[in-house]
């Protein structure tokens, strides 16, 4: 048993449509060709009366439901039915962060460390070390630190043992 898209041709290049309980990959360069397809096969299976869930990212969930009205869909119906879902990806996307002061971030690369050790080995799985780190705050974070009167860099001496197990 297959399922039909309702895009024109494509059933009768692949046989009568897709197979009943097949999982489908839909991939494809940039554009909304792929999003035209899923919501053609969206709009068959609400007209059939299926149920229907569509994960958005790319535009609005009010553009999707105009488009699925224009394919012929009987929303009012479908809505009432509870028959179709909308993750909305779209409309929950943030705008990139540029600075968060509160946290002592700017924007960009934020900082650079650079560290030593010397490592002696006891034996192969034991190995006290002694080292050195430095570490400063680069581009907008450095300005952010300076506003706040705190230091951009920082020197430490490190300590420790090492253990291969």
């Amino acid at each position: 048993m297959r399922l039909t898209t309702g895009v024109p041709g494509f059933d009768e290049m692949i046989g009568g449509g897709l197979p009943v309980n097949a999982s489908v990959v839909l991939q494809g360069p940039p554009g909304q060709e792929k999003m035209r397809f899923a919501l053609t096969f969206l709009a068959e299976g609400l007209k059939s009366g299926a149920s229907g869930l569509i994960a958005i990212s790319s535009q609005s969930p009010d553009s999707v439901l105009t488009e699925l009205r224009n394919l012929g869909v009987d929303l009012d119906a479908v809505v009432q039915e509870n028959r179709l879902r909308i993750v909305d990806w779209y409309t929950q996307r943030e705008e990139p962060v540029q600075d968060v002061e509160e946290l002592g971030i700017g924007s960009g690369l934020s900082e650079a460390e650079l560290g030593l050790r010397l490592r002696y080995e006891i034996v192969r799985e034991i190995a006290p070390y002694l080292g050195v780190s430095w570490e400063r705050k680069i581009g907008p974070t450095a300005d952010v630190a300076r506003r706040a009167e705190t230091d951009v860099g920082d020197l430490t001496f490190v300590t420790g043992v090492r253990f291969w197990f």
